[in-house]
């Protein structure tokens, strides 16, 4: 019991020294270098945490995009066509360039309706219906292309064995 009557009286003789402490003026400028130094520590780390970012980012869409063409170059090797490799270029293409749209229009379509989704409900969303609408473009470009050469590609002139 002596203890606690003693805690109590020592926290209320601290409390009453810091209430006669004089107050501070509003025009004392006083220069602190121990607060500069710690802004300037914690203005380095911001700088070197955004270098590292951004390196980690070129980084990995370096390794994403060798990953493309070496897969891309590797179809076209295995099936012995250069417009098959140039094909699955073009898909995976399409695929990686629509996976941040997906993203960004479900985002801005659940802030413009008000629906209530989790960030990483976006993302998963987003980016399954992202990669699906750019297969789905890729498909469509390929058809088209592949109507547009047959309708407009000269035809093909036979040799002199008569096979074309």
């Amino acid at each position: 019991m002596n203890r606690i009557i003693l805690l109590s009286f020592l926290f209320a003789a601290a409390a009453l020294g810091a209430t006669d402490a004089p107050p501070v003026e509003p025009m004392d400028d006083s220069f602190s270098p121990l607060l500069f130094i710690g802004v300037l520590i914690v203005l380095f780390l911001i700088a070197v945490s955004i270098m590292v970012g951004v390196i980690a980012a070129v980084g990995t869409a370096i390794v994403v995009g060798l990953g493309i063409i070496s897969s891309s170059a590797f179809i076209g090797l295995f099936r012995r066509r250069f417009s098959s490799g140039l094909r699955a270029l073009h898909y995976q293409l399409c695929a990686v360039a629509a996976l941040p749209a997906g993203i960004a229009v479900l985002w801005l379509a659940s802030h413009l309706f008000n629906l209530h989704l989790q960030h990483r409900d976006i993302f998963i969303v987003g980016a399954t219906a992202g990669v699906i609408a750019g297969l789905l473009l890729a498909f469509a470009f390929d058809r088209l292309v592949g109507i547009a050469y047959r309708r407009f590609a000269p035809p093909a002139i036979p040799n002199a064995t008569g096979n074309a």
